[in-house]
């Protein structure tokens, strides 16, 4: 008889080496293990092959009872996980879907992701989201992390237009839906908000209410939504007779409230300040605030994105309600479609907004 011991499974016989079994069993039995177990020690513990233990754990009824409950005790013992993203590469499926998103303290991308999560759940996939902190180059990492880890597709909210992203993605072979701040893409599929014309809506309201003197406050007319925000509300308003004064102040947060309040000192008083973004009217409170200015008396202030508690703020704070969850939705389903083997021509998607006012509108102060 050979040296080697021979297990018979399914009509073939599997060579597993004594020596090498005993070893094995020393080493994986009544021993607590630092690192996750992987199949490889599964065997080892059991004395099997490794395709006998992907046999069981598959279900395969060929594989000896011995066998068997000797896999599963060791499957136990070991507290083994099958890997999903290993078994699928293996077997040619990609169950994850990438996400990257500039900022994750603004609570419009936890929306957003929240809905996409949904979506690729119900699809059975997985997600991994990541931020780029505003930064182009983490992006471009972010996005080779992506192609390394073989995802099945990308959702990316870009750092400015989405061109240097798209291009990347293209060139990698990836999936995307480019979301939010992406100008429409000749490669990609993107999904934003309708900024011009719930921007107009805001210029009617407060020309209505006869205010003149507007300031804008935006981070930087280099992204997408944001240029799109002031050119809806300075359209509507050349269309009747008046332009507003713009103050773009960065994504600083430390720098957003010098840079505003020299904006406002530098000319005449606004009688109405529309934030284009989240953190500028965190800025504006601030400053109107330090400068003992009322609400709505001697300051109408304006926020394009909304917030639970700006309905329960005293007064409350007209705001435009981006449609975050039809966002991340409609991301999803175009991804979904695209991986399916979707080859149309990409479509450029800008959902309406609402515009709530709350009473938060008044006349300018004589």
């Amino acid at each position: 008889m050979s040296p080697r011991q021979h297990n018979r499974v399914y009509g073939r016989y599997e060579t597993v080496h004594p020596a090498s079994q005993r070893r094995n069993k020393a080493r994986y039995m009544g021993r607590g293990m630092t690192r996750r177990a992987s199949i490889r020690d599964v065997a080892a513990a059991a004395g099997v092959s490794i395709a006998t233990v992907s046999k069981v754990l598959r279900g395969d009824l060929t594989v000896t009872s011995d066998y068997a409950a000797r896999v599963r005790a060791a499957v136990l013992r070991l507290d083994y996980r099958i890997d999903p993203l290993a078994a699928n590469l293996r077997r040619g499926q990609r169950t994850l879907i990438g996400v990257i998103a500039p900022d994750f303290e603004n609570p419009f991308f936890g929306g957003v992701i929240a809905a996409l999560e949904s979506v690729a759940e119900r699809e059975g996939f997985a997600l991994v989201a990541m931020s780029s902190w505003e930064d182009p180059a983490r992006e471009a990492e972010l996005i080779g992390r992506m192609r390394d880890w073989r995802v099945a597709g990308v959702v990316i909210a870009p750092t400015d237009d989405g061109a240097r992203a798209a291009a990347l993605l293209q060139g990698f072979g990836l999936e995307a839906t480019l979301i939010d701040r992406a100008a429409p893409n000749a490669a990609f599929d993107t999904v934003r908000a309708d900024d011009e014309t719930a921007a107009g809506a805001v210029a009617d309201s407060l020309l209505d209410a006869g205010h003149r003197r507007v300031l804008l406050v935006g981070s930087t007319p280099d992204l997408p939504n944001i240029a799109a925000r002031v050119a809806g509300f300075q359209a509507r308003a050349a269309a009747r007779g008046m332009e507003a004064s713009v103050a773009f102040c960065g994504l600083d947060k430390a720098s957003m409230g010098p840079l505003l309040a020299a904006q406002i000192d530098a000319g005449p008083q606004p009688t109405a300040i529309f934030s284009l973004y989240l953190p500028g009217l965190m800025a504006m409170l601030a400053e109107a605030r330090r400068r003992g200015w009322r609400r709505p008396q001697d300051v109408t202030l304006v926020s394009f994105d909304d917030a639970d508690w700006m309905a329960l703020a005293d007064p409350p704070i007209a705001a435009v309600g981006q449609p975050v969850r039809a966002m991340g939705l409609e991301a999803m389903r175009l991804l979904m479609a695209r991986i399916r083997g979707d080859k149309a021509a990409p479509r450029a998607h800008a959902l309406p907004c609402r515009f709530e006012t709350r009473g938060a509108i008044a006349p300018p102060p004589d």
